[in-house]
């Protein structure tokens, strides 16, 4: 999980997008992950958020059962296209605002782009980083 980690499940250039998310960041970028249903893979975790767990397999268990509620924003994404805005058809991005830290999973499709970044942190300019490197492959 250094800078060097390469994508696996998004079609993007994970190093890439590692260095244009920290050059765009004006606080802090903490763990960017790459995911889709099934599977999860971490690109990047920064010193401060490993140091929030007792070790490296703690820290793995913390994303894993975070991964293991992505079906709500799957499920979430088709009720609002679906259901309640039907002429949208995608849901770009969703974020959750912590005290602590905020969240930003941006979609393509069945794969998304996990961001935790500082609470104060511009949204817009991060989402459009992972929109290109999305984008562009």
């Amino acid at each position: 999980m250094t800078e060097d980690t390469q994508a696996e499940i998004a079609d993007v250039d994970g190093t890439q997008l590692l260095r244009r998310l920290h050059d765009r960041a004006e606080g802090r970028v903490f763990a960017v992950a790459e995911y889709d249903a099934e599977r999860l893979n971490l690109l990047y975790v920064d010193a401060a958020a490993r140091e929030m767990y007792p070790s490296e397999a703690v820290m793995y268990d913390h994303f894993e059962t975070i991964h293991s509620y992505v079906h709500v924003d799957f499920a979430e994404s088709e009720l609002f296209t679906d259901e309640l805005f039907p002429p949208a058809e995608t849901v770009e991005y969703v974020v959750t605002a912590m005290d602590f830290l905020t969240i930003i999973r941006v979609y393509r499709g069945d794969v998304g782009i996990f961001l935790s970044v500082s609470p104060d942190e511009p949204i817009v300019p991060l989402v459009a980083v992972v929109r290109a490197a999305l984008d562009s492959e």
